[in-house]
């Protein structure tokens, strides 16, 4: 996958930095400042009118004055925000559809975002750094990108964290061992034993920290693969050519 860059959208590096300088600014204005100042001045004015009418006297009046201009500048507040954060949001949209500069500075960045997201998953250092229930959710992720869909069946899975995933009607039975090398024997001899009880074609054992090579050697001839770190790297590499 080559590195987005400003000249293949067409747009130079200040372009970029004053777009986003711009929305910064838009954003904080429709979202706090204005609504800030509109609910002061309209806190301020209630204010002015409830003291000319009322006038407290004594000390219960007065705090029962202040409670009041409390609740009506938390109101006053709150409805310019809730004003603004609408046109904040008509904003962007419109900027979205009107604008060729703006949509052509959000594909950039989308793009760069995506390159991002795949070339930091291409480094070992990031899988040896996850635990056993992030590489589960990484994986699987993975290959639900590659359209695979997963299927919920607690009772034929031999652990809590395998998962069975699914693509043109195949079911791949996928076994997570992430804590240690892998070298159960009479596992693996479970595991594929299981696959008929769970209705899946082939098992896939994901192992980024290795695998030994009695079990290499084991699954050779079955209907079995791994993945190590290498192994996922490389079919990240492939579907982000």
């Amino acid at each position: 996958m080559k590195v987005p860059t400003y000249q293949k959208y067409g747009l130079k590096k200040a372009q970029v930095e004053h777009r986003d300088q711009k929305d910064v600014k838009i954003s904080h204005m429709l979202s706090h400042t204005l609504p800030l100042y509109l609910g002061i001045a309209f806190g301020i004015i209630v204010y002015i009118f409830y003291f000319i009418k009322v006038r407290p006297t004594d000390f219960l009046q007065i705090i029962t004055q202040i409670f009041l201009f409390a609740t009506v500048g938390v109101i006053c507040v709150g409805i310019p925000v809730v004003i603004f954060k609408l046109s904040e949001k008509i904003y962007y949209k419109m900027m979205n559809t009107h604008s060729d500069q703006y949509i052509t500075i959000q594909e950039y960045k989308n793009s760069r975002e995506d390159f991002e997201f795949w070339k930091i998953r291409t480094d070992a250092g990031f899988w040896s750094h996850l635990d056993g229930l992030s590489i589960e959710n990484e994986v699987v992720n993975l290959f639900k990108y590659e359209d695979y869909t997963e299927i919920k069946d607690e009772e034929n899975k031999i652990h809590r964290y395998d998962h069975i995933l699914s693509k043109d009607g195949k079911k791949i039975y996928f076994a997570f061992r992430t804590n240690k090398v892998y070298d159960n024997l009479e596992e693996t001899e479970a595991l594929i034993d299981n696959l008929a009880k769970a209705g899946c074609e082939e098992l896939v054992l994901i192992t980024p920290k290795g695998i030994t090579n009695d079990i290499i050697k084991y699954i050779a001839d079955k209907p079995a693969k791994y993945f190590t770190t290498k192994e996922l790297i490389a079919l990240i590499k492939t579907i982000n050519k």
